[in-house]
């Protein structure tokens, strides 16, 4: 939870156990750990919130104490006072890091399983096209060999001489 200045005010054990800081470390300070590359979510996050606007599953990226960035799926809703007056936010964060790497390894799976299907594809059209040059080989060589049967026949039976096959 944060104050509406952004000051942390309350961080839960879960947090504790997944991003490595104590309370102690952080409440009454301002969390630095946004990657740069997410400054712009982050900002947008925030303005969200002040405007009073809840929302749920934004995929962002944070930092562990230990310096690992982990790709989070963030909630939040703005926290009034009994009064209704915005004091501040609450934030959940659900740590998604195996579910991205999964759905990498996944995309990754079906790009080289495509292009194996692109390589396999080629090769058999090559295939294709090889036998349907030897069909057409064969089918002009069966062709020929009609023909000069054809020949050899009209020759043998339209010969006036007598001839006859001894084995």
């Amino acid at each position: 939870a944060y104050d509406i200045e952004g000051t942390c005010t309350y961080i839960n054990p879960a947090f504790t156990r997944v991003f490595g800081w104590l309370p102690d470390e952080l409440l009454g300070e301002k969390l630095n750990y946004v990657p740069e590359e997410c400054w712009s979510e982050r900002q947008m996050i925030i303005d969200k919130v002040m405007a009073g606007e809840n929302f749920t599953g934004v995929e962002s990226r944070r930092y562990t104490k230990d310096g690992r960035i982990l790709d989070v799926s963030i909630s939040a809703a703005i926290h009034l006072n009994r009064s209704r007056i915005p004091v501040g936010s609450v934030h959940t964060l659900r740590d998604i890091t195996r579910r991205k790497q999964a759905e990498e390894a996944l995309a990754k799976a079906h790009e080289e399983l495509e292009l194996r299907v692109k390589e396999r594809t080629a090769e058999l059209t090559i295939a294709n096209q090889q036998l349907r040059r030897q069909m057409e080989e064969r089918k002009r060589a069966e062709k020929e060999l009609k023909a000069s049967e054809e020949k050899y026949r009209l020759l043998f039976n339209n010969d006036p001489n007598p001839l006859f096959m001894v084995n």
